[in-house]
């Protein structure tokens, strides 16, 4: 049995929602499945950032590289506490040695990280990461843009570049509330999509896309 903290929950496809947490037993990032290695329904879902739950989980390696390292299947699961309202994320990251980034958002994921000329940040098969989340420490304000999508809002926060006229753009998929911006020095979790590649180009490569989780 692991003690896990819940550090995320974001917004999927089909009213699912994807979980994440934290092994401090262990020291390892992990996304929570069900049982059965589906996503949770964001309706029934029990877990709420900042929660500690007792998980007895098994790795879940459906999906390939870099997602397959951190999905796991929880087999049962006690709901021990919540974090103490002392301490924040990044004290809990501090106190079990857990690896955060710093610097240039282009140090992230191995730096393995590459860009559209459009400034959408994103993996390929070219160099594939041992990991799919991660906790980064901007450098830069993030200011967030909203536009409409499909008839949708899609909301993206903007980290300054030279190289990108519009700067850097990451998808933000969390469920809390969007801020106008992420103050620089804000210990910030990011994740990497599901592999990817539009229906009507069949022969774009594949891609995972950084998304922005949330912030502590």
């Amino acid at each position: 049995m692991a003690e896990v903290l819940i550090v995320s929950k974001t917004r999927m496809n089909e009213g699912r929602v994807c979980v994440g947490g934290i092994d401090v037993t262990n020291n390892v990032p992990l996304r929570l499945h069900d049982q059965y290695g589906h996503h949770e329904a964001q309706e029934s879902c029990e877990y709420e950032i900042r929660d500690v739950w007792e998980i007895v989980y098994l790795p879940n390696k459906r999906r390939p590289l870099p997602h397959s390292n951190e999905d796991v299947n929880v087999l049962s699961k006690k709901k021990k506490g919540v974090l103490s309202k002392e301490y924040d994320i990044f004290d809990v990251l501090q106190k079990y040695n857990f690896h955060y980034n710093e610097g240039n958002i282009e140090n992230i994921f191995n730096k393995l990280i590459t860009s559209t000329e459009n400034g959408k940040m994103y993996i390929s098969h070219s160099g594939v990461p041992n990991h799919s989340t991660c906790f980064w420490v901007c450098d830069k304000d993030l200011i967030k843009i909203e536009f409409q999508k499909d008839g949708k809002q899609s909301i993206v926060y903007k980290y300054p570049h030279p190289n990108y006229r519009y700067g850097i753009r990451i998808k933000y998929v969390g469920l809390e509330p969007s801020i106008d911006c992420i103050p620089k020095g804000t210990l910030i979790r990011l994740s990497l999509a599901h592999w990817w590649k539009p229906n009507d180009k069949p022969d774009e490569e594949e891609r995972c896309y950084l998304q922005l989780s949330g912030w502590y």
